[in-house]
């Protein structure tokens, strides 16, 4: 409250004026005794405290990742080429080369599916849909290159072998639906003039449309399995690995 009063709002203001608290979930903030929407109730009985609708969709998110093994194995690699480019000049040097727009993607929006808007997470595998070819030619080179130790080429030769593996293809077009989805949805829920009725109604859409993609894939679910199919995507010849299920196929099919 001081810091309120010391920004000019007085105590009777808020009274006069104070309908809603919006905060995200932690204790300090909607803690049942103590948080701040608790304090604000004891002082405004008539306003609305709300949980943000955008940090709950991270949260299902979230929920999701640690449910389906097939999206943590996802997020890892992903993960993984954030880590080989964010700490090696070298590695960054070798990318431009090979795509100027993955690198910007990949040390700008950094790791997917973690603490940031789903919209930066879709920006991310955009990039690497976009630069497939471009991250294929690197891990070769890498993988090949003799001044780098061991350790380094096996590293790269594990990365070639996983983005050009069919499960990975198909797991890159489903995650690429999905996250424009949420997205779109994330950025509708930001917009400064949403309300509860206008959230509900977008969630609804996107609801509604997760339970279609059960039967009917999106745009780049149907050119993943298009390349699964002739075993090439982008002109980067495709190995399949029998013995692992698409696990987010099962899991949307299933759910």
């Amino acid at each position: 409250m001081n810091c309120l009063h010391s920004n000019g709002l007085s105590e009777q203001f808020l009274s006069d004026n104070l309908t809603s608290l919006t905060c995200d979930g932690a204790a300090t903030m909607l803690g049942k005794h103590k948080g701040i929407g608790a304090l604000f109730c004891q002082k405004f009985p008539s306003i609305i405290v709300w949980h943000c609708a955008n940090h709950r969709l991270e949260l299902s998110v979230s929920d999701v990742i640690k449910s389906v093994s097939g999206v943590s194995r996802f997020k890892s690699f992903i993960d993984k080429l954030y880590v080989v480019y964010h700490v090696s000049p070298k590695n960054s040097r070798e990318l431009r080369n090979c795509a100027n727009l993955l690198e910007a993607e990949i040390l700008k929006i950094g790791r997917v599916l973690s603490t940031r808007w789903v919209a930066s997470s879709f920006r991310s595998v955009s990039a690497v849909w976009e630069s497939y070819e471009a991250l294929v030619q690197h891990f070769k080179e890498a993988s090949n290159d003799t001044t780098r130790d061991n350790k380094e080429r096996s590293t790269f030769s594990g990365l070639l072998n996983k983005i050009t593996d069919t499960n990975f293809i198909l797991d890159l077009g489903l995650m690429a639906d999905a996250l424009q989805e949420l997205s779109e949805l994330s950025e509708a829920l930001q917009h400064c003039n949403a309300d509860l009725s206008y959230a509900n109604r977008k969630l609804q859409i996107v609801v509604a449309l997760f339970e279609e993609r059960k039967t009917t894939p999106g745009i780049y679910s149907k050119i993943a399995q298009e390349a699964v199919d002739n075993l090439s995507f982008f002109s980067v010849p495709l190995q399949t690995k029998a013995g692992r299920v698409n696990d987010q196929l099962k899991y949307f099919t299933e759910h």
